[in-house]
């Protein structure tokens, strides 16, 4: 796969981790956990599914680092054990709740217990991650950015706006900032906060779909300065070389931004 999709692959995988973290609710709660969110992440890492009893198991591939065993519940936890033990502790039978040792087993399993809930899901969304090839290469920044460079020519704002969102993810920067969003724009930038209270954009760059025009912003905007602010809005309709880089030279600025990134992040897979 190329750069682009790898990247909008690991932006898939981020969406499903949200959504299923923001399903977690109580045991007796209303709200229930996203099991498919939950197997679209497993899929993704590699896990398996088996049945036992009453219980949806997860294992994990053969060249998983652990051997850690998934139960998808409302709990979500991974346990350190085995299938069998698992069965005992999550549906035991009336024979086996007479033994005092697996009373014991029944009533706390913090001894094989990993992680669950919110934690669990992080962690099947850096293993869903490992799977893909995020490293950043110039090559690959040049194939991402002809896309954008093409759109912008075809005046296909979807295209130009899909790049900023991948070089958003990659740079870590804000989508669509408060204060400095702008109405028919995608802004992606950083803001940062001053002891004062002011809130400073840059560096950012914005796709105006109405004039489509492509800028990169070359100084700090400040939200505390009403006439910075409102030439920031009117940028994209009258664009201003002191202002902001446009277009061709916008994406020159984008990729110079891009290729001071680690040539390889922590989330990379395989080379």
């Amino acid at each position: 796969m190329s750069l682009k999709e790898n990247w909008l692959r690991k932006m898939a995988i981020d969406r499903l981790s949200r959504q299923a973290v923001r399903s977690i609710g109580t045991a007796d709660g209303e709200r229930k956990l996203d099991k498919e969110a939950i197997k679209e992440l497993l899929k993704v890492a590699g896990y398996s599914h088996h049945r036992e009893r009453d219980i949806d198991l997860y294992v994990p591939g053969p060249n998983a680092p652990f051997r850690d065993i998934l139960v998808l519940d409302n709990d979500l936890g991974f346990y350190r054990t085995d299938i069998a033990d698992i069965a005992l502790r999550k549906s035991p039978t009336v024979k086996e709740m007479v033994s005092i040792r697996n009373a014991i087993k029944i009533l706390n399993d913090k001894d094989v217990l990993v992680s669950k809930k919110a934690d669990s899901i992080e962690r099947l969304r850096k293993e869903a991650i490992q799977t893909l090839d995020l490293t950043i290469t110039e090559a690959g920044l040049d194939e991402l950015l002809a896309d954008a460079r093409e759109s912008l020519r075809n005046k296909y704002g979807e295209g130009v706006e899909e790049v900023l969102r991948i070089a958003a993810d990659m740079l870590e920067f804000q989508v669509d900032p408060k204060p400095f969003g702008l109405d028919h724009h995608r802004v992606i930038g950083r803001v940062r906060s001053e002891a004062t209270g002011e809130a400073i954009l840059f560096p950012a760059a914005a796709y105006g779909r109405i004039h489509n025009r492509l800028l990169w912003l070359r100084k700090p905007i400040s939200g505390a300065d009403p006439d910075a602010v409102q030439r920031w809005k009117t940028l994209s309709a009258t664009p201003d070389p002191g202002w902001a880089l446009t277009d061709e030279e916008a994406l020159e600025a984008l990729k110079m931004q891009l290729m001071r990134l680690p040539a390889s992040s922590e989330n990379s897979g395989p080379s």
